[in-house]
């Protein structure tokens, strides 16, 4: 496994992306509070010195996979249309490291990002998270740290098919949907390799936080062919019932993955209403 887990990050990671002309892409390292040290990814519009918004991408890849081509992509298409800062933490991945390392690295950059806003040139009044999968549970899980140690104010949260709780025999997708881009055995297999033996640990497990009052609104996305979209949904209505602002918008026909399919027509309109959603939430417009 460790093995197979080393050969699929190197390929990921060699996947060639073109850079628009437009977008610079960058990357500085940071200092986690245990001593080691991750890199840290800037997207962002060339030649533009005013401070821009913030969108804090948190990515996916089952916690083991590091940041992939079609991720990157989406980052330059991010800065290009919406006129912002994309940061892409490159959080330590398992089986060598396991929860809460993942949502900590993605925390402590968050930050760090935020007490250099000067240098970063960022408006630390519009920052919102993106993740999708794995990256959509890191995504919310720094929010909710966030908000709890109030250090730095979040606006909005983008949860992309998002991996939102371990007990995934409550959800009716992990059976119907078992035979797609992930199956019950896969997800099992990611949440045993990140929690290994504990399932207690504060800021790894999104759906067990008692109280969601106060988190930033959230729109989610869950695909209709995914063994993750009842839990997604289901974390949407746990932020209604403490009254967040969430709008959940189930894409029907489509499936765990599909921003691989980059220029598909059906995923650049998903794109780009992502797009609208998040500007909408830079204006401060979405509730």
């Amino acid at each position: 496994m460790t093995e197979y887990n080393n050969e699929l990050k190197l390929n990921l990671k060699n996947l060639p992306h073109i850079i628009p002309s437009n977008i610079k892409k960058s990357s500085f390292n940071i200092k986690m509070s245990d001593g080691e040290i991750i890199k840290c990814y800037l997207i962002e519009p060339k030649n533009i010195d005013n401070d821009l918004p913030v969108i804090f991408y948190t990515h996916g890849g089952g916690f083991f996979a590091p940041i992939s081509k079609s991720m990157f992509e989406n980052a330059f298409f991010f800065a290009n249309n919406l006129n912002c800062r994309v940061f892409m933490p490159e959080y330590r991945l398992t089986p060598k490291y396991t929860a809460p390392t993942q949502s900590n690295d993605c925390y402590e950059s968050l930050i760090y990002i935020y007490d250099h806003f000067k240098d970063f040139k960022i408006d630390i009044n519009k920052i919102i998270t993106y993740g999708e999968s794995a990256g959509g549970c890191l995504a919310t899980l720094v929010c909710q740290r966030a908000y709890d140690e109030n250090k730095c104010k979040i606006i909005g949260q983008v949860l992309i098919y998002p991996v939102i709780d371990n007990n995934i025999e409550n959800y009716d997708s992990m059976s119907e949907y078992n035979k797609g881009v992930f199956s019950n055995v896969t997800a099992d297999s990611m949440w045993k390799l990140y929690l290994k033996n504990s399932k207690k640990l504060k800021y790894s497990i999104p759906i067990n936080r008692i109280n969601f009052k106060d988190l930033p609104p959230a729109y989610i996305e869950p695909h209709e062919i995914d063994v993750f979209r009842d839990e997604a949904i289901c974390y949407g209505k746990k932020l209604w019932d403490d009254n967040v602002y969430a709008e959940i918008n189930l894409i029907i026909g489509s499936y765990h993955g599909v921003d691989s399919e980059r220029y598909a027509n059906y995923f650049q309109k998903i794109l780009k209403h992502r797009c609208k959603i998040i500007n909408s939430m830079f204006k401060k417009e979405f509730n």
